[in-house]
């Protein structure tokens, strides 16, 4: 009989610390080109395409849809040596991705992020997004 090795569940802490990490590269990522859009109109009268705002707010759900599903993690997943799998402790699906994003910003985070505060009363660690995605966040060894 083949014995897999147990899941050991990502802390609330390295789950996070991820998350500061990846809103803080999400910040960057989207404060950096329009500051220097408005600095490079200001001082040299050079406008950045009008599509530009758009295509940088577009660029953090890509982010974090696009990097779970390709990878298993984001770049504060990495830091934080945790990622995302599905129950079978596999890759996540795509749709499953999506919908963890799409929970994650709306319910997990009405109701006074009670939908994030839900790690502490799960056994898995899962937040509302991990359980309606069917998703676990695990240590990476």
């Amino acid at each position: 009989m083949l014995k897999y090795p147990r899941m050991q569940y990502a802390t609330s802490t390295q789950r996070a610390v991820a998350l500061l990490i990846d809103i803080i590269i999400s910040l960057i990522w989207f404060i950096v080109p329009i500051s220097l859009g408005i600095t490079l109109y200001q001082n040299y009268g050079i406008e950045l395409p009008k599509l530009l705002p758009l295509f940088l707010f577009l660029c953090i759900p890509i982010y974090f849809i696009y990097t779970p599903y390709k990878f298993g993690k984001t770049l504060g997943m990495k830091v934080m040596k945790i990622k995302i799998v599905n129950l079978s402790n596999k890759s996540i699906a795509f749709w499953q991705s999506i919908v963890r994003y799409l929970i994650s910003i709306t319910i997990s985070c009405a109701v006074v992020c009670l939908g994030y505060i839900w790690i502490f009363f799960s056994k898995k660690k899962q937040t509302w997004h991990d359980m309606i995605a069917k998703t676990l966040v695990i240590k990476v060894k």
